[in-house]
């Protein structure tokens, strides 16, 4: 498995290399995933795609089913692929995409002008894996190269410029997660929607017209002190 979580942007990317083979000897036509139940409140979507090698550029889309049944710490998702099935000791590769947003804590919580926004972000070091995994390797991608950290989880990681590596070289049980914690700088905007309106207005004659309103809110570190041009220019 290599895992590539991306801290560049507002909102969070992870995408998810995973080398599958399979071991029984009928074919299999589904993969079961798991997530963190307390990361699902954030998730905005899931992408699964399905190709023969890593060289092959050609790939089958598999259609993403969230189970009903989960335990209290995980939420299942079975990837489906019954129309190109796997046969016994067959290789495949699934990438799977996934976006989060609200995922950044600030601390501190309010900054003076000059100064930087730094966030906290937490996750796992590893794929939470529904089956026995070989290898794991986690690459964190920060905003800038050589940005500043004030702290991270240092257990099996390596430093690489504006990267983060966490990688196990031995074979992980089901369900196995190991957390890391991240502080560093991060002055991007963080911008919410608070309110959304829209409004139809349909006249006598036929016509429709259709407004929106969009109520956007940079919701950031706030401002100790008051706001100077001089500063911040």
């Amino acid at each position: 498995v290599v895992r590539t979580i991306d801290l560049r942007n507002l909102i969070v990317k992870i995408t998810t290399k995973i080398f599958v083979k399979n071991m029984k000897v009928e074919p299999i036509s589904q993969y079961r995933m798991i997530l963190l139940k307390n990361c699902t409140r954030s998730l905005l979507n899931i992408e699964a795609k399905m190709s023969l090698s890593e060289e092959d550029t050609e790939s089958i889309k598999l259609k993403v089913n969230k189970q009903h049944k989960s335990s209290d710490e995980f939420v299942f998702f079975d990837l489906s692929f019954r129309s190109e099935p796997m046969n016994h000791e067959e290789e495949r590769v699934i990438i799977i995409t996934e976006y989060y947003s609200d995922q950044y804590e600030l601390l501190p919580k309010k900054i003076y002008l000059t100064e930087n926004q730094f966030v906290v972000y937490k996750s796992t070091k590893n794929y939470i894996s529904f089956y026995s995994t070989n290898k794991q390797k986690t690459k964190v991608k920060l905003p800038v190269e050589y940005n500043k950290i004030i702290s991270y989880t240092k257990e099996k990681a390596i430093l690489d410029k504006n990267k983060i590596i966490y990688s196990f070289e031995d074979t992980l049980k089901p369900l196995f997660l190991e957390e890391f914690r991240l502080h560093y700088e991060f002055n991007n905007y963080i911008a919410q929607f608070n309110t959304v309106e829209k409004s139809f207005e349909i006249s006598h004659w036929g016509n429709i017209a259709i407004e929106e309103k969009y109520f956007l809110e940079n919701v950031g570190a706030k401002l100790d002190g008051e706001f100077g041009r001089v500063d911040y220019d």
